[in-house]
């Protein structure tokens, strides 16, 4: 943490010295080594999508009207986040979502090698994983890139007729904004 100021010191003093304005920077202390980088690069989309203020109020919405107590929008490949609610998004849920969607991931490939050949297009429609201690988990599959990853009580992810029908008109929109 030392080294992480001592480079922000240095950093918003060139800036300064060139004549640039510090007030937009946000640093983050990252490592390759687990979640943390894809979480700062998640943070770094989200201010290049330019429709990201839309993505975050459907989300809000979809959270609210569902009770839920986080959503994500996943890119299900790089397991960074286009666009999140606004309650606040925890370090140990983000890590706790990519390694679910990795042995979801795993899942996938496993049971492909299983499935008859016509059924390749068949999309996932949705998961549900309830964990002993854990708040419960629903995965709803946007696009074939895209997913919400939803956590909430396991009261609230049992009621999946509610959740299907919320997720599914969410989805549909964020594919509108998306094209």
């Amino acid at each position: 943490q030392d080294i992480q100021h001592d480079i922000q010191q240095r950093v918003l003093k060139n800036m300064s010295y060139d004549g640039l304005n510090p007030n937009h920077i946000n640093f983050a202390l990252t490592t390759i080594y687990n979640e943390s980088i894809r979480e700062a690069f998640s943070r770094v989309i989200q201010y290049l999508v330019p429709q990201h203020s839309s993505l975050e109020a459907i989300l809000n919405s979809f959270c609210s009207k569902s009770s839920l107590e986080k959503v994500f929008l996943f890119d299900i490949h790089t397991k960074i986040y286009i666009a999140t609610d606004l309650s606040p998004a925890s370090s140990q849920r983000y890590h706790f979502a990519c390694k679910t969607i990795d042995v979801l991931e795993d899942m996938t490939n496993l049971c492909a090698q299983y499935a008859p050949d016509g059924d390749d297009d068949r999309l996932l429609q949705r998961i549900n994983v309830t964990l002993e201690g854990f708040d419960s988990v629903f995965i709803f599959q946007v696009t074939p890139n895209l997913i919400l990853f939803c956590s909430g009580s396991p009261q609230v992810i049992r009621q999946t007729s509610l959740l299907d029908f919320n997720a599914s008109k969410v989805a549909k929109a964020i594919r509108q904004i998306l094209q």
